[in-house]
Formats: structure tokens, sequence, C-alpha cells
């Protein structure tokens, strides 16, 4: 495995780079790169809509939240890293204005918030998806021999920075995982 860079802007080198998942969506390549969100938009809806979305193209864009996508932040933080990130909110829904407020103030302190009735729900399926993990033959191994979170940036044959976030690596570069939570399954 190549080494790994503490960088979390300009970067103007390929590698593997730590650095929080903030300063990744913010694109912190030289030049306005190329992610597999940023692809996505390009491709199922319009250059146009790529563009209002990237950070370097257009400074204004704004990140949206989701409470699903704190749910799975939190699920991430705490299966890939073995951190509880998460604000456990004594609400059933945010309906009221103290709950919304609570959920701000969870995702100011860098907190993923998740309602007091999905937590325990939230912990069991991490659980589960770990003894899957552990269990397959082909990936067990990598979560005693890989890392959480590596941002690897490059450069294609065209000269177009690229980045990606696999949600775990593993250290001889054979297995990347990418987890995912999902309400539909």
């Amino acid at each position: 495995m190549l080494p790994i860079i503490e960088q979390s802007k300009d970067i103007a080198a390929p590698g593997i780079y730590r650095m929080s998942a903030e300063d990744y969506h913010r694109d912190p390549c030289v030049e306005p790169s190329l992610s597999c969100s940023f692809a996505k938009t390009l491709i199922d809806f319009s250059p146009e809509h790529a563009f209002l979305t990237h950070p370097k193209l257009n400074p204004a864009a704004v990140s949206v939240e989701k409470d699903e996508f704190d749910f799975g932040s939190a699920a991430h933080s705490l299966f890939l890293e073995g951190v509880d990130r998460m604000a456990v909110l004594d609400f059933d829904s945010y309906r009221t204005n103290d709950s919304k407020a609570a959920r701000t103030a969870a995702r100011m302190a860098g907190k993923h918030p998740v309602l007091i009735g999905k937590a325990p729900g939230l912990r069991t399926m991490v659980t589960l998806a770990r003894t899957a993990f552990e269990r397959c033959a082909d990936f067990g191994y990598a979560f005693d021999e890989g890392l959480p979170e590596l941002c690897i940036i490059w450069k294609d044959r065209a000269g177009v920075w690229c980045r990606a976030r696999p949600d775990w690596l593993s250290l001889d570069s054979v297995a990347m995982l990418d987890y995912k939570t999902t309400t539909d399954a």
C-alpha cells in the first residue's frame, strides 16, 4: 500500500490521503475533480445539475442534509471505525421545534442525530453486518488488515483529477468495501 498522507486541501499529487468526510466532499484537489457522486449527477441528470452541485465549480453549492444520511453516517462510524458518533435524541419524530433544534445542535457538534426509537435497530444492524463480513472467506481478513474512509486521489489518462473514498481499504489494496444502509432491502 502507498503511504497515507495527512492532507485535506490543495492536493496536487496522486496518493492515498486521510481526511474528514467534509473535506473530501468539499473537493480537496487543486482543480475540480470527478467523484462517483458527481459522475452520477452528470449521467442521471445533466451537466447543469452537476455544475450546480460541485463545490469547486459552484462555490455557492449547498450540501443536502437528510435524516437518512444521519442514520447512514452513524452506522458507518460505528461499523467501520468503531466510534459511536450518534446523538440519540429523545424524540419520536422531528415534528416539534425542540426536536428540530436538537437535531441541528447535534449536527453542529459533529454528531449524527438519531431518534431514540431507531438507535437500537442501528446498533443491531451494525453488529449483524460486522459478523457477516467477518465470516466472509473472501473479505473477513480485511477488517484486521485495513483502514476505513481513506481518500484515493489520481489523474486519469486525459489529466482529469479523480477521487474516491472507499469505506474500507485493505492494507494490501486488494479489497475495497462499500457499506450501504437502506430502508428497502
